[in-house]
């Protein structure tokens, strides 16, 4: 931990991203075993991925949040997540 943390709350926090993310990770590499065994990526395709992070993800809400589009928030999440479907059979092709 660094100064002015405790050690004890980094754990606590750090086992719930394994869990959380771990998981998701696990998942993927049911779906793609050779995922982390590929080429190079193209930039357009990194581009495009990036855009299932957190940070991504949040913008959208909040756009949609002052946008009054509070109703299509999860079914648009819904929708986006099976995108990691055609995803992972684009960098299977690659």
């Amino acid at each position: 931990a660094l100064e002015g943390e405790l050690q004890s709350n980094v754990d606590v926090l750090f086992w719930w991203y394994k869990t959380l993310y771990g998981n998701f990770d696990r998942i993927i590499y049911l779906l793609d075993p050779r995922a982390s065994k590929g080429g190079e990526i193209p930039n357009w395709f990194m581009t495009l991925v990036s855009t299932f992070g957190l940070g991504f993800q949040l913008l959208l809400i909040a756009l949609m949040l002052v946008l009054g589009l509070v109703d299509y928030i999860i079914p648009l999440f819904v929708v986006y997540t099976l995108f990691v479907f055609m995803f992972i059979g684009i960098r299977k092709a690659l």
